[in-house]
């Protein structure tokens, strides 16, 4: 698939889209913002495709050879199905922090959350409550990402996506177990938040736990595209982690509220709904037994 995504790598072009996208007029705050995005745009461009999964280019040394890497992402897998959820995200790293709900014992009656929605959009906070109320495991490959030591690089989240999403979802199968296998394998309750953008990948994930016995269902959290983008650039200069905004408004855009409406009434779904995180999460829609009623005032 094409990238539809502007670069943002030179001032002029960043600074129409800090104006226009992101609104701000504040001179002071538009070079600020400027500067900041045309960084983090050309550390992402120096990396190439150079993940940490496939490549030592950037691998911290202490886990530089492929040995380690495996050994590493074994580790931070057995983190993810012994510890229980921090509450806030930020705070996971090697050693702290898992995917078990907190305080609760995981359910183990085969229920699959698939929540989607854009970067920024609030999908932690609504996995989060899903997952308490539920008792489940949370599918995130943020969590894992946030245990690998490249993540505090500049650029870190990029370089480290791929063995992230090696660790929860097991594509190319460099461990022995994935977090979805191990969750599916045991009947765990579960929560898997996506972007969802491509609604193939949706279906697919939907096949695999139907493969499973799984009943899913499927949660739309819906926020425009330029609120979000506005959301993940006051993110990035809090955190210092960059999601490329273009990316977010893009390419992204509003596909994944366009995915939820194409395939909410999908056979493979046992149930579906939708909630607006515009302001305090409210409930939009849900047929019978999706967790979007617990939004409904």
């Amino acid at each position: 698939m094409k990238s539809f995504c502007r670069p943002l790598d030179n001032d002029r072009l960043v600074e129409d889209f800090v104006l226009n996208i992101l609104e701000i007029s504040d001179d002071r705050q538009c070079n600020n913002a400027i500067n900041l995005i045309v960084n983090a745009e050309l550390q992402l461009k120096g990396l190439g495709n150079k993940s940490t999964l496939n490549h030592d280019s950037f691998r911290d040394r202490k886990y530089l050879t492929d040995e380690k890497r495996k050994e590493l992402r074994k580790r931070i897998f057995e983190e993810l199905i012994s510890n229980e959820r921090l509450e806030n995200d930020d705070d996971i790293i090697l050693g702290r922090g898992g995917a078990l709900p907190t305080g609760k014992q995981v359910t183990k009656n085969k229920q699959a959350y698939i929540i989607i929605g854009l970067p920024a959009s609030g999908k932690s906070t609504i996995a989060n409550i899903i997952a308490d109320k539920y008792c489940c495991m949370i599918l995130d490959s943020d969590y894992a990402k946030r245990k690998l030591p490249e993540y505090t690089k500049p650029a870190g989240a990029s370089l480290v996506h791929d063995e992230s999403d090696e660790i929860v979802f097991g594509e190319q199968n460099t461990i022995d177990f994935n977090l979805l296998e191990f969750c599916c394998a045991c009947g765990n309750n579960i929560v898997i938040p996506k972007i969802g953008h491509k609604q193939n990948r949706i279906l697919d994930l939907a096949r695999t736990l139907v493969d499973w016995e799984y009943s899913i269902h499927l949660i739309l959290i819906s926020l425009d595209r330029q609120k979000a983008t506005k959301n993940a650039y006051r993110r990035f200069k809090k955190t210092k982690r960059y999601v490329p905004l273009s990316l977010i408004f893009d390419e992204y855009s509003n596909e994944p509220i366009l995915t939820y409406y194409r395939i909410k009434e999908n056979e493979l779904f046992t149930s579906y709904g939708a909630i607006s995180t515009d302001g305090e999460p409210k409930y939009i829609e849900s047929s019978d037994g999706n967790p979007a009623i617990l939004f409904k005032k």
